[in-house]
């Protein structure tokens, strides 16, 4: 009986380090994700700056800043969505370690919970990240208003 709580114990660390790892790769995707985003949103306000030349033609000019404030709103829309996914796996991967370290030693994750959760002035984790493509979106939305309220 001894011998299999041993094996048992180990397999429980060798699947907690396999989380841990998930983890870890998640996060890596989420800073991926809001690189990419950020680096398309920037190439597209930056093809603005070709477009309103003053020797472009006024309907080409419309058109573009037109097609730009509209792929920068979807792209916006995309990464919120992605980042949201991305934040429920990973919370879920958490709350599946916070069942795993009830059979060991240290409870790292509800501990670190207890910590977050503590009263703060500072935002909630990852609600910085989290508000990112909306504000990103701002330009755009002035863009599109620029456009069509003139």
């Amino acid at each position: 009986m001894e011998k299999n709580q041993g094996e048992n114990s180990v397999v429980l660390v060798q699947q907690y380090r396999s989380i841990m790892a998930m983890i870890q790769q998640n996060y890596a995707r989420r800073t991926a994700t809001n690189r990419f985003y950020t680096s398309i949103g920037s190439g597209l306000l930056v093809f603005l700056t070709y477009v309103t030349n003053p020797s472009v033609d006024v309907e080409v000019k419309t058109m573009a800043l037109t097609m730009v404030a509209v792929l920068g709103l979807i792209l916006c829309l995309s990464w919120s969505l992605q980042i949201r996914t991305l934040r429920d796996l990973i919370e879920i991967q958490i709350k599946l370690t916070h069942e795993m370290e009830r059979d060991l030693p240290f409870n790292f994750f509800g501990r670190q919970e207890e910590l977050l959760n503590k009263p703060s002035h500072w935002p909630k984790h990852g609600a910085i990240e989290q508000a990112l493509p909306f504000v990103v979106a701002i330009p755009y939305l002035v863009i599109l208003a620029t456009v069509y309220l003139r």
